[in-house]
């Protein structure tokens, strides 16, 4: 969950251009527009899994997400390289998770049993591990650092800031998440999660 230091953090880079929140919830954050897989999200605008956006190629000046990649079912590279695929080159990708540092506290959303508990962590991050994806996935990391949460949280969280490059290839964006789909279609999804995947969300 977030507190205002991550808040303050990603608000700065949603002050000017065009960009989304992925994984709004009910926070506005600046000028983005919020986007949610929760049709009950109180400040999101589209309605969208965040591994599909319904958003053209290199349209968006920044994404910023905030203790959302950390819950996505999908390889957090597949997703990752889909939100580089809607910002323009240049764009500023700026994303919080929570310190997988942090042991048994960060542990304890995450599953429990082998059973993913809803609204629960499916992937935990190092501060290292975020930053290489986030540079992998095609873009250069211009800050990564772990933020002190004290006084609302224990625990601490990660930001990764880039900016995307010109090491971005769409072709792989493309090939991965149809082989990631094939590989859990039939297996891994609960059915409801199917029929949303199923609908076109449109802009």
């Amino acid at each position: 969950m977030s507190s205002p230091i991550e808040i303050t953090e990603l608000e700065q880079y949603c002050q000017e251009g065009f960009g989304l929140n992925m994984g709004c919830g009910d926070r506005q954050l600046g000028n983005s527009v919020g986007l949610d897989v929760n049709p009950n999200a109180g400040a999101a605008k589209i309605i969208a899994d965040s591994v599909d956006l319904p958003i053209k190629d290199g349209c968006l000046d920044y994404i910023v997400s905030c203790h959302s990649l950390e819950h996505t079912m999908f390889a957090p590279l597949i997703v990752l390289r889909e939100w580089l695929r809607c910002l323009r080159v240049g764009g500023i990708l700026a994303v919080v998770v929570p310190d997988g540092s942090d042991g048994e506290i960060a542990l304890q959303y995450c599953s429990k049993g082998g059973q993913f508990p809803a609204g629960g962590h499916t992937h935990l991050f190092t501060t290292r591990q975020l930053s290489d994806l986030v540079s992998f996935a095609g873009s250069t990391v211009l800050r990564h650092e772990s933020l002190d949460r004290r006084p609302y949280w224990r625990t601490n969280a990660l930001l990764v800031v880039a900016q995307k490059d010109d090491s971005y290839k769409p072709g792989v964006v493309k090939r991965s998440k149809l082989l990631w789909f094939r590989s859990i279609w039939t297996n891994a999804l609960p059915a409801a999660y199917l029929g949303r995947l199923r609908k076109s969300t449109r802009w």
